[in-house]
This record gives C-alpha cells, structure tokens and sequence, in this order.
C-alpha cells in the first residue's frame, strides 16, 4: 500500500539529502554497478515514478522577478514566534516533539519539522551542518504542472557555506539548489519544477545557518478542474465478517466512492462498487469469512471524480509467510501453461516467476537480446517521464527485469541524467541476467547500443558498458568508454566469455558533472550477441506476475521456439507491521510434465538440485563445484566424483556453478 508521507520518512528523506551535501567531482571508476541479488528474477515490488528531478545551483543575488498578482501564496512563515534567544545567543531549548515535528506554539502552520532546530530572536536557527535541517509542512504543489517558487532569506552563523534548498516527495527526492552565503543576511527567490499533490521543502546549510521569511508560491493559471485521489491508510476494526474502510480527507471533495473486492482468477470481485460515503471512513459488515479483502476509494465533489486510491489489504499484519511449493503444470500447450502452487499462511498475494531455457540450434552468433524499448509510448525531450530512483521497466520491455537508476523514459527511449552524481549516484541501466550453459565455443559477448545525447552535453562526453559476472559480483575489467563524435552513435563494445552475466550502461561529462548539471543521454536498440555452440542452453527471465486470489495463473508463450522449455517458481508476499514481509522461493518446476527442474540434465552432462538439507549434483565425470548465495558470495566449494553426489548444506537460496553450468537451486 502506498503510504501517506509521515514525520519519519521526512526526517530520513532529510538526512540522506544532507549526507550529500557536499560536492562529489565523480569519475568511472567509483562507479559502483553490482547489485545485490540478480539472479534472472526481482524484487516483489516496484517503485512509484517521480515527476521531475534536477539539482542545480542558484545565484544568491538573483531574486526572479514574478508578478504578484498572479501568484498563490501555498505558504508563509515569517517565525515571529521564534523568540527566544538571539542571533548572537541562540535559545538552545528544545522546540520539536518525538516525531521531529516543531511544536505548535512556535510556528504559524502546524506541521513544520526538523533536527536540531532552535530559536534566535524572530528567526530559525539551525545548529551543525551535519544533521540540522528544518521541513516545511506536507503542501499540495501539483497545481500550474508542478512549478512553484521558494523565496527564503538566510546567512550563515560565520565565514561561508552552501545553503540547500530541496524538495521531494513520497518516491524520494526530486530536486535541489544551492547558494553560497556568508554572515550577510540575502534572499534568493528559487523557480522550482515537480511539485506533487504530497511535497515537503526542506533548508539546511553545510555550516550552522539562520533562517528567516520563508515563502511559497505557485502561479494562478487555467487548469482543467480536477480532485485529488485519497490516500487510504490501514483498516481498522477488523473481525472475521467486517472491518472500517479508512483515509485522508480530499480537499474539495463532498463525499467519497468505496469499492470492496476480493480476487477470483487474479480479476477483481467487487462486494461494494462506488459506494458513496460522505466522511472519511466507512464500517463494511456481511464478508465472506473464508476470502481476503481489498478496499480502494475514490473522491468526488458531485461532479469530478478522482482517480483512484492505492489498494489496501484487510488483515491484521503478519511477522512471518509460508514457503510456498510450486505443483506440475496444466493446460499445457505450445501457446501457453497453467502454473500451479501450494496455498500458503498469510499471504496477500503470489510474485510467479517464469524461466526460459532455450537450447541453441546452431553454431554461431546467437542474440541474447534485442531490445528497442517500444513500449515506451509517452514522454517528449521537453517533456519526459521520470522514473524513480531504482525502478524495474518491465512495462516498457519486451522481456522483464531490466533495471534502471534516475531513469527517464521518452516515446521508444530510455534516458539517463546524471541528477544526482553529487551524490555518488549515477544514472544507470542494467540488463537482466542472461546465463548459458553447456557451451563450448568462445562465449565471446558483443553489445551494441545506439545512444543520443542533446544539447546540454559537452564534447566530452562518454559512454560506457561494463559486463558483471552475476554469480561473483566481480566486473569483467574496467568500464568500456567511448566518446560522441556526433550527437547520435551507435557504439560496439566487446567483452570475454562468462557463463552467467547482466550489462550496466551510463555516461559521463567531465565539463558538466557537479549538482546536476549534465545532459540526457538517450538509449534505443540494446543488441548483446553471444558465441555460442549448438546444444548450449540459454536461460532468462521470460515473465514475472503479481497473483491475487488463487494459486494458479495462466502464462501465455505465443513465442515459444522449437527448443525452448520453461520453469516456474513462485514466492509468498504479506503485510507485515512495517514493511512487505516475502517469502524464500519455492521449488522450480518444469513445464510440460517432466517434474522438477532440479532432476532434468540441463546441460547434457551434470544434474543439480536442492533436498533437505542437501545439494545434490549427478556428474558424468570429476569436476568441481562452486556454490554462491544470492549476493554473490563463495560460500562453499566442493570436489564432484563421476555418479551422485550429496552435500550438506543449510537450508536456502544459492547458485551452483559446476562443469561450465550456472544453476539456482533451493535448499529446503
């Protein structure tokens, strides 16, 4: 469920802006590109998109000029009630309750917050340049497309500083300025971009900073009349037959539509469609004990009606989800399967993961992707769509787990922008994990990419693919770089062989690197190219689906080649009291009646698979096998004898590298 923005997540929001305050020049090789677990699979969950990010400096002694009768004043603070104390001797007494939040005497609005905030004599004053910050209350600024205006006065307590200005939302920061400031007190009036109908603006300085005047504004233009969509928060009162629909009060809205449903097939049953409830809350009684509810709402004033509210589960939160056993397929044919599973304690819902294994026909050249990105249908140069900070793009991809970081996305394009590199952090696409097995021909990998880079980057500008071995975490040597000769390219990068692998893309600009000043690189046709014998086995992520309702979905392969098999698994997510609570992964089974995965050959010459408390591996002859858990790490090796052979491990989640194979394997 997404959550209302609360005093806590400002508060971490705030810290993480300020561990990053200071500047970060950045350069390839502190480019961190591993990932945690990759392993051709994903997290649950994905993660919301933002509508705007830039960090960029201001000039303190520019104040943009804006007429005020054309302006809304959002907010104002002028922090006459800061009186206590003086510039010269600030009242070091505490000010904010146990949330963070400024207590209500000391402010005009309530819902002000901050660390390490105090009085000086009619301004604010925050005391270190490591944890002090002040935040403005929650404000709606999605109106005149997101722009809005901060103008704030500001000096430092002594010599100079950078004094920050950003603003984010529930997905995470959005944007940033700075100035530099000394002990005069000035005033800069900032344009910012990506206001949301949830924003929080925040001030802190790299140095102990007074902070006075603080006003925010949006100008009045003709819109389109809309109405929010509430933000539901948890049910409460629930028994077996009933519970009460909870959310936050709409501004504008008269009354509210309720639906309640449950999942039959993964398709919504509705108990209650658009059921009108005037307050902000609503007793639901007469459910079916033996089903799991779902609540959205929906606000109105008697004429607009909003979009639709997030989706809230009924249950109490769970500590713990069972482990759930993937069954053999149904409805089996070249079009498609049925994949079936083991109800499972407490779960919400079910995350199906689908495997291809394709067995290469022919010697060659064989294309591990080739992706144009098509299905990103929205977003202009002037006007993109920003992704948030990590997010996968399966929904613009023709395979699934494609992973990006400050991402944006443009008609049949994804783009990268270095916004936040002060930080360390920068732009990146991964691609998903490709592994083979049985190979013997060279393995060699070639990539090209075609990439587009406008007007805001320099000549200097590069760009770079590396290759990350996925069982080690390990790169297979340093970044490959190439510069833009012209402003459209399309580069070739070749690396060695590895058995099991994903790409990270980026790009640098020397002459543009520092608080987001860079440009757009954009990316279209991604083609990687593998040599690769006949025989070898290819096998990817082909399909990765939330499952409500049931424990069963059916999994279409109009796609399918001759040579090409499938697996399943499946992992159990629930609510838990703070976050998503998610199961390990059940067994993986193969599609078509064979059984398991784990007691099919896949390579013609070794067999792995996982038992109680054990790892079993069939050999042809002697070798030698690694075992890795999900992040990488060697955590056991052992000599492999011609026959079985059966190893003790602990129960869990590991791949299996032997005789040239890469394979994950669930030990139970």
């Amino acid at each position: 469920m997404k959550k209302f923005i609360s005093n806590k997540f400002i508060v971490c929001m705030l810290c993480a802006l300020v561990s990053g305050g200071s500047v970060f020049a950045g350069n390839w090789d502190g480019r961190s590109v591993a990932r945690t677990e990759r392993h051709a699979q994903k997290q649950v969950f994905r993660t919301g998109r933002m509508t705007a990010a830039i960090c960029s400096p201001v000039d303190a002694s520019a104040v943009a000029a804006q007429a005020a009768e054309d302006e809304t004043v959002v907010l104002s603070e002028n922090f006459d009630k800061f009186t206590a104390g003086s510039e010269e001797a600030p009242d070091m007494t505490n000010i904010v309750d146990s949330q963070g939040v400024i207590m209500q005497d000391y402010i005009q609005t309530y819902g002000w917050s901050g660390v390490n905030v105090f009085q000086a004599g009619g301004c604010c004053y925050l005391s270190d340049g490591k944890m002090a910050l002040l935040a403005t209350p929650v404000l709606d600024l999605s109106k005149n497309d997101g722009n809005f205006t901060v103008k704030v006065s500001f000096r430092a307590q002594s010599g100079s500083t950078n004094f920050y200005i950003a603003w984010g939302g529930v997905s995470g920061a959005i944007g940033r300025r700075y100035a530099v400031i000394d002990t005069r007190w000035g005033v800069v009036e900032v344009p910012c971009t990506g206001g949301l109908s949830q924003t929080m603006i925040q001030f802190y300085g790299d140095a102990p900073v007074f902070i006075d005047d603080v006003e925010i504004t949006q100008l009045d233009v003709e819109e389109e009349p809309s109405i929010a969509a509430p933000v539901p928060t948890e049910a409460t009162d629930i028994t077996e037959t009933g519970f009460t629909a909870n959310w936050n009060e709409v501004v504008g809205a008269t009354s509210y539509l309720l639906d309640v449903f449950y999942f039959e097939n993964n398709e919504q049953q509705y108990f209650l469609q658009d059921e009108e409830v005037t307050g902000i809350s609503c007793p639901v009684t007469g459910l079916d004990a033996s089903r799991l509810y779902f609540y959205t709402v929906q606000a109105t004033d008697g004429t607009l009606v909003s979009e639709e509210s997030s989706m809230v589960v009924v249950k109490e939160p769970s500590e713990s989800v069972g482990t759930p056993v993937a069954l053999a397929a149904t409805e089996v044919t070249d079009d498609g399967f049925r994949a079936n599973w083991t109800e499972v304690e407490n779960a919400v819902y079910y995350q199906l993961a689908t495997l291809s294994y394709y067995t290469v026909p022919a010697s060659g050249e064989y294309v591990m992707e080739d992706e144009d990105f098509s299905g990103s249908t929205e977003g202009t140069p002037d006007n993109p769509v920003y992704n948030s900070l990590n997010c996968f793009l399966d929904e613009y991809t023709h395979y699934p787990n494609w992973e990006g970081v400050t991402t944006l996305m443009v008609d049949g394009m994804v783009a990268l922008k270095n916004y936040y590199s002060i930080m360390g952090q920068y732009s990146m696409l991964y691609t998903p994990v490709y592994s083979v097995s049985g190979n013997t021909a060279s393995g060699k990998i070639k990539v090209s990419v075609t990439a587009q880079k406008d007007a805001d980057c320099s000549s200097a500008t590069e760009f770079g693919v590396i290759l990350v071995n996925n069982a080690t975490g390990e790169t297979a040597g340093d970044w490959q770089r190439r510069t833009f000769n012209n402003s459209t390219e399309t580069f070739e990068f070749e690396f060695p062989a590895c058995s099991s692998y994903y790409l990270v893309m980026t790009f640098g600009d020397e002459n543009n690197s520092d608080y987001g000043l860079s440009g757009v690189v954009y990316i279209d046709d991604v083609k990687v190219t593998q040599e690769l014998s006949a025989g070898s086995v290819v096998t990817r992520l082909y399909d990765d689906v939330a499952v409500y309702g049931g424990t069963s979905c059916y999994v279409a392969t109009p796609d399918k080649r001759d040579g090409e098999r499938f697996s399943y698994y499946v992992v159990a997510a629930t609510n838990g009291a703070e976050e998503t609570v998610v199961s390990s992964a059940s067994n993986e089974v193969w599609v078509g009646g064979q059984g398991s995965v784990e007691s099919v050959d896949v390579a013609g010459e070794v067999s792995v698979y996982g038992g109680a408390g054990n790892l079993v591996v069939v050999a042809a002859e002697c070798c030698h096998a690694y075992v890795y858990d999900p992040a990488g790490r060697l955590v056991a090796d052992f000599n492999v004898t011609e026959g079985e052979n059966v190893f003790a491990l602990e129960k869990g989640l590991y791949v299996v590298k032997v005789a040239g194979m890469v394979q994950k394997v669930a030990v139970r």
